[in-house]
């Protein structure tokens, strides 16, 4: 059986070529930029502090599609999977439509096969099949993981849920991002575990350390532990221009220059757009907000695809923006998928109205400014208009506080009383805590 199994792998790695198309569009943004926003900004990050080693390197591959969360938290600390730690690999890669194919097919030879095959985690499939074809596990290996007595198996030649270690890591980034091997190990013998390093896994990791995939801690490499959710989320944010350019983005960082914003409502009022370019560099990005007006508010359950255009925007170890946070000067880092897609990145953004705020006994960052346009209770967003006439909606955490004149407001007063009223948002946390952490909203 197992060898009618592989030489139907054989055929279907033989017979089976991808191709993407690109789509017709230039330096445009995220059409679900709504869902990316609420989807990124996990609770459990959130909660830490502000300096947190991980945070920029979380919300930045998350901000990118590349690692995802569930039910609202990142499960920082949990250990990686050998099929988790692939399927950011090559998401990261580039190669996420070819493995959505792939186990396509994968799926269809499950269906001709019943009885053979199992269903464990086949959400992994298509990664595990692509695990392949770029060698870092062989066809018996994948094979292994889809018999169906895979879960009974004492010793399946592969363990697709055993906890990924940073030597299978590194070793599966160098090979798949293309790294030259490093040509000798002048880079790792002084660690101190140096001697339980396997000898076919030495250049693997002289080579990943060489490149910054790997940094050690205290003096030891520790290649052979497994890795935390975080864990992972930095060792790919340290070397994202080498998946960078295997996965073929363009890659740019450059100071805003310019920020232009076209404001139109139609003939009868019911819609009012934004059409926003960004100039960075010598690359003009553009974005499009269309809103639903409804007499005075926004209707904010009437969204279709296509009428919030944008791309998120990572302020160093701080909560994911769109790109209402940039100003002129900011400088920014970019990239952009071969479709001129944007993906948003990181930016330096500088911080206006200091002092406004009265911030002793707080850490925090000035998130938006602009007038209050309206407060929906029920969604628990606050919508300004920017100082570039944008009207911006802003998801707050539950436990977001309101004040004027550092008064606190009741939320429910503050749409009669303080429309078209100056405010700022801030994140807010309250020193040496990881807990207190909120929006606070401050009121002129």
């Amino acid at each position: 059986m197992k060898k009618r199994l592989l030489a139907l792998i054989l055929v279907f790695v033989i017979a089976v070529s991808f191709t993407c198309k690109a789509e017709d569009v230039i330096y445009t943004a995220d059409s679900n930029i709504y869902n990316t926003l609420r989807e990124i900004s996990f609770t459990d990050v959130a909660y830490k502090p502000v300096d947190h080693w991980s945070s920029t390197a979380i919300y930045v591959m998350a901000s990118i599609g590349a690692i995802k969360g569930y039910n609202g938290n990142f499960d920082m600390t949990s250990p990686v999977k050998n099929h988790e730690a692939m399927a950011v690999l090559f998401r990261c890669a580039g190669l996420e439509t070819t493995a959505e194919k792939m186990k396509a097919s994968v799926a269809d030879f499950k269906a001709q096969n019943p009885g053979v095959y199992n269903d464990i985690d086949s959400w992994a499939d298509g990664y595990l099949r692509l695990a392949v074809d770029k060698k870092l596990i062989t066809a018996m290996d994948f094979l292994s993981t889809m018999e169906i007595e895979y879960l009974s198996n004492p010793n399946p030649l592969f363990r697709k849920e055993a906890n990924a270690t940073r030597c299978d890591l590194a070793r599966w980034m160098v090979t798949v991002f293309g790294v030259e091997i490093a040509a000798q190990e002048n880079l790792i013998i002084d660690f101190k575990d140096y001697e339980s390093i396997k000898e076919e896994d030495r250049l693997y990791l002289e080579t990943a350390v060489n490149c910054g995939i790997l940094k050690g801690a205290d003096g030891f490499l520790n290649p052979y532990s497994g890795l935390t959710r975080e864990e992972m989320a930095q060792m790919f944010y340290n070397v994202y221009p080498l998946w960078a350019k295997a996965g073929g983005y363009e890659v740019i960082s450059d100071t805003v220059s310019d920020i232009t914003v076209d404001t139109v409502k139609n003939a009868d009022g019911t819609k009012l757009e934004n059409t926003k370019t960004i100039t960075v560099g010598s690359k003009k990005l553009k974005t499009r907000i269309t809103y639903n007006l409804q007499g005075e508010v926004v209707d904010h359950t009437i969204y279709s695809y296509n009428e919030y255009v944008d791309f998120p925007v990572v302020r160093d170890k701080n909560l994911p923006a769109d790109s209402s946070v940039l100003n002129i000067g900011d400088t920014i880092t970019l990239m952009l998928k071969a479709n001129k897609v944007v993906c948003g990145f990181q930016a330096n953004v500088t911080v206006t109205g200091d002092g406004v705020l009265d911030t002793s006994g707080y850490e925090s960052s000035q998130v938006y400014e602009g007038k209050l346009y309206c407060y929906d209770k029920d969604d628990k967003t606050v919508v300004i208009e920017d100082k570039n006439g944008d009207y911006i909606e802003i998801p707050l955490f539950p436990q977001a506080e309101f004040f004027a004149r550092e008064k606190e407001v009741t939320k429910e007063d503050i749409n009669s009383m303080y429309a078209d009223t100056q405010i700022f948002v801030f994140t807010v946390r309250k020193s040496g805590t990881e807990t207190d952490r909120g929006y606070r909203v401050q009121i002129l």
